[in-house]
């Protein structure tokens, strides 16, 4: 089964499956940087869907025409996208026929109207919570009526969303985050981002009674190791452990910096149990890491971390997020570099 697609000028790669943003400010703007990015899908073996006004489907299809003749059933066009209640089924079957006739994966470009009445972006969360969907649905928001704030809003139902110019200048399409969720100094995700998504994932393990855990994680004596090597060398620390906590978690998990030196990771889906085998594993890797090639006489790092879960510990970002900290305080009692759970 594919797991990436290539998008973009760039040909970015990013991992399926996709939901992405894209704003534009007029019709003809839209179909000159939407159509190049069908034309690739439908030349990697991706069914295309194009759901706007029939004069825009009919436009995309005069372009494609040279396309279609050879592959005409690669590319279906719409005014209409299934009903809200009924999307997330109508995606369901049409990956499996899709997929039964030899396609390697969907690519679907919606037209929204207007963002209050068709609020996608909450009920695909569930949906694409599973990387072996192999989708890529992108929503089209026409932005040149749009506040500032509208555009904010719209950017906050998408949390996975990069600004990214892929065809030509100020073009804006999506990648996997927009730099409003990004801490400057780790490039993982900010605090901010951390409260939005973690609220989301509780409503929806509550909805369908799903388990969450949550990591808090603390580098231990990080202040006494700013104190001999210098805050450089201490930022440095920082984007490594970072970039460690990413590559030794899922794609459905997410890595944030909490504050100075606390990180939090969330984890869908997981049972306490597990999220402690994790987190203990990660606590060996950072003491076992050599964090500063090259320099003399550095000690090694160890890092503590406290454990929370939904639904024993708590149903809101709040409390999960004490409950977790808690436990990380109990490690720094006990010594660090030590995992504890809440309640345990």
């Amino acid at each position: 089964m594919k797991k990436f697609v290539r998008f973009g000028y760039h040909n970015i790669e990013l991992e399926l499956p996709v939901h992405g943003l894209y704003l534009f400010r007029n019709r003809s703007e839209l179909i000159q940087n939407v159509t190049p990015l069908i034309r690739e899908g439908i030349n990697d073996g991706e069914r295309c869907y194009f759901f706007g006004t029939k004069k825009m489907g009919e436009t995309i299809r005069e372009q494609l025409a040279d396309l279609l003749k050879k592959t005409p059933n690669s590319l279906e066009v719409a005014t209409r996208v299934p009903p809200t209640e009924r999307l997330i089924s109508w995606l369901k079957t049409e990956v499996r026929r899709v997929m039964a006739e030899g396609f390697r994966a969907m690519r679907v470009f919606v037209l929204i109207k207007s963002p209050v009445e068709e609020p996608y972006e909450l009920m695909l969360d569930d949906f694409l919570s599973d990387p072996r969907i192999p989708l890529v649905f992108i929503c089209l928001y026409p932005a040149k009526k749009m506040t500032s704030f509208e555009v904010m809003d719209v950017l906050k139902l998408h949390p996975f969303v990069f600004v990214e110019h892929l065809l030509q200048p100020n073009t804006f399409y999506s990648r996997i985050r927009h730099s409003i969720w990004l801490d400057s100094l780790t490039g993982v995700f900010n605090r901010r981002y951390l409260n939005n998504q973690l609220a989301r994932e509780l409503k929806r393990c509550a909805r369908y009674r799903r388990h969450l855990s949550l990591i808090m994680i603390d580098i231990d004596n990080f202040k006494r190791f700013n104190d001999t090597y210098g805050h450089l060398r201490g930022d440095e620390l920082l984007k490594a452990i970072s970039k460690l906590l990413e590559e030794n978690t899922r794609g459905v998990d997410f890595v944030a910096r909490y504050g100075g030196d606390e990180f939090l990771i969330v984890l869908p889906e997981t049972r306490k149990r597990d999220a402690k085998i994790l987190a203990d594993r990660i606590r060996a890797l950072v003491y076992q890491y050599d964090f500063l090639p090259g320099s003399p006489a550095v000690e090694e790092t160890t890092i503590s971390a406290g454990i929370s879960g939904f639904p024993e510990d708590g149903g809101d970002v709040e409390t999960l997020i004490n409950c977790a900290d808690v436990a990380l305080y109990r490690c720094k009692e006990l010594g660090g570099n030590r995992v504890e759970s809440y309640g345990a």
